[in-house]
């Protein structure tokens, strides 16, 4: 009898606990124009490319994974008025980017 109540239970609580692994690990983006970088707090500061203008700081994560034309760079090498792409999660703390990619135009030939 004990076994069937704590299966019983497990399967109420099961829908809950995937629901909340699923929120914690989806991810959104936001491209804009770098505003500001602080490389020895981990931030970047970043103002959308749209009429709205919005703007976000992230906090970016030490195993971020932030690129130039495919190549893995620092946090210190990205210059404002860079175009970047962020890819973050939503923390209680504040979103966290856990990629970010700076978009450069193609070589024209």
């Amino acid at each position: 009898m004990k076994k069937l109540a704590v299966l019983v239970m497990l399967a109420a609580i099961a829908p809950v606990v995937a629901a909340t692994s699923m929120q914690e690990t989806s991810t959104s983006f936001f491209c804009g124009i770098v505003l500001g970088v602080d490389a020895s707090k981990g931030l970047l500061s970043i103002e959308e490319a749209s009429l709205d203008a919005d703007k976000m700081t992230f906090t970016v994560s030490a195993d971020a994974d932030v690129t130039k034309m495919r190549t893995s760079i620092e946090l210190r090498d990205i210059r404002v008025g860079d175009p970047v792409s962020v890819e973050y999660r939503e923390t209680a703390a504040g979103p966290i980017a856990v990629a970010v990619k700076v978009i450069t135009k193609p070589e024209s030939t």
